[in-house]
């Protein structure tokens, strides 16, 4: 896909997929590892709140995409979401 998960020579990486609000709540997904093993976590005012993990890069971003329009489905405003998972065009109201 060569987007900020992709890394060359199994490198560990970070990457933080969307951050959403709602009142005075903060949920973030961070996608976490390397090749084989990716560790999806999301924390709700940073606290974990769901932690997975996924030896397929792309189930983990489905999931993610999954989790994000189910929490929009309940009111969360997205405040950032990385390309990837929305494709080109972030959702209105994303930077």
């Amino acid at each position: 896909m060569g987007d900020a998960l992709d890394t060359e020579g199994g490198e560990q990486t970070t990457v933080t997929l969307w951050v959403l609000r709602k009142d005075a709540h903060v949920m973030t997904c961070v996608l976490s590892g390397g090749p084989g093993h990716r560790e999806l976590q999301v924390l709700m005012d940073q606290e974990v709140y769901l932690n997975e993990i996924h030896t397929v890069r792309d189930g983990a971003i489905g999931r993610a995409r999954t989790l994000l329009r189910g929490f929009e489905a309940h009111g969360w405003t997205p405040e950032r979401v990385e390309k990837s998972i929305h494709g080109s065009d972030p959702p209105p109201g994303a930077r």
